[in-house]
């Protein structure tokens, strides 16, 4: 068993802090902000419509009211798309349903552990495409060519991409699918923060699963829109892998929370309006952020992210510094929460979120400007 850096850190700190500007989502909605959206788009029956609900189990495969929604992004049919208890799930369940111990797959580094971790532990050959810091963690892909052969199986991409701000955009999408499509190979596209876009006008690239049948997207409510607690993710693939998704997942989660998928419909349906928000929770931030590193530029290397809501400085010195050690020190001096690069195996980065509201980030970037300013 191999240690989940990332979430073994969060879960021992992160309930309670006060400043977490380690948070990988966009500010967290309450329940009553998301019926106010709802009442103001015209469903003036939400409430009355939830109080009647009966919490019995869903429908395994996620109600059709869900699916149909989903399958909408993509212009697919509903029994296209599984509905999964948050991204995680979907993607441990693409995993199960594609590989075998020996596969090879291709996967981006950094990244979240998940993406490359589970099919270590299945016993594949997983190779790395790493996005380099020196080029601003741009993804190379001459470097991810070199790496693909006939013995691929998987490709895993993750745009926008955790924990760098990486992007894809539509042409790189289109050539590694071509490249996957040319060796057999299937590609998992992680597409958890899609959306959040950085810059005005700035173009959006489809959907993995809209441009090939090797593809295969993976999303959530979680992090662009702001409703992590419904832990509803899907899978957006062709039908028969899909299928084989459910069969695994009938002996994990069996089904998700009824009222979850009811909320999740009606995040949906305000989608527009989320994404709205969240974009402009992650400019306003990217902005202070940009301006508290053109600070501190002695100290920190600074990677502006190119979409989604995480950034990945890297502190100053003459080896990698203590990653771990640093974001104790800041957290116990100012209640100051951040990822330490340890978590990703990047020791001397940290992973900082912009998705927070202006109140909580503001307060943050000030309290680390002065644990700055104490360790001289």
């Amino acid at each position: 068993m191999i240690p989940f850096r990332v979430e073994r850190w969060m879960s021992t700190y992160e309930q309670g802090v006060a400043y977490n500007l380690a948070e990988s989502s966009t500010k967290q909605l309450r329940l009553g902000e998301l019926l106010d959206l709802a009442e103001s788009a015209g469903d003036q029956g939400v409430r009355r419509r939830l109080e009647d609900l009966v919490l019995t189990y869903d429908e395994t495969p996620g109600s059709a009211e869900l699916r149909r929604r989903l399958a909408g992004l993509y212009g697919v049919e509903p029994d296209e798309i599984l509905v999964t208890s948050g991204a995680i799930e979907a993607n441990y369940l693409v995993f199960r349903s594609l590989l075998e111990p020996g596969d090879v797959v291709v996967s981006m580094f950094p990244a979240y552990q998940q993406l490359y971790s589970v099919p270590e532990m299945m016993g594949c050959r997983v190779r790395r495409w790493s996005l380099d810091p020196a080029h601003g963690f741009r993804p190379d892909l001459a470097a991810l060519r070199r790496l693909l052969d006939e013995r691929v199986k998987l490709i895993v991409l993750n745009s926008p991409h955790n924990p760098t701000g990486a992007y894809l955009d539509e042409t790189d999408l289109k050539t590694i699918l071509g490249w996957a499509e040319d060796l057999g190979a299937y590609v998992l596209c992680d597409e958890t923060y899609y959306g959040v876009t950085l810059e005005d006008g700035q173009a959006v690239a489809p959907y993995a699963r809209t441009l090939s049948p090797r593809a295969i997207s993976v999303s959530t409510t979680s992090k662009n829109l702001g409703l992590a607690g419904l832990r509803i993710g899907w899978v957006a693939a062709t039908r028969e892998i899909a299928e084989k998704c459910w069969w695994y997942r009938d002996y994990v989660s069996i089904s998700c929370s009824r009222l979850s998928d009811a909320l999740a419909c009606l995040a949906l349906d305000c989608r527009e309006r989320l994404l709205e928000r969240s974009r402009a929770l992650a400019r306003r931030n990217l902005a202070a952020l940009s301006r508290f590193m053109a600070e501190h530029a002695d100290r920190f290397d600074w990677f502006p992210p190119r979409a989604g809501l995480l950034a990945f400085p890297r502190i100053r010195g003459g080896s990698p510094v203590d990653s771990r050690e640093f974001c104790r020190r800041l957290l116990e001096a100012e209640g100051v929460f951040l990822v330490p690069g340890w978590a990703f195996e990047m020791e001397g980065h940290f992973r900082i979120g912009i998705g927070e509201g202006p109140e909580v980030f503001d307060t943050g970037l000030e309290r680390f400007e002065r644990f700055l300013r104490s360790a001289g």
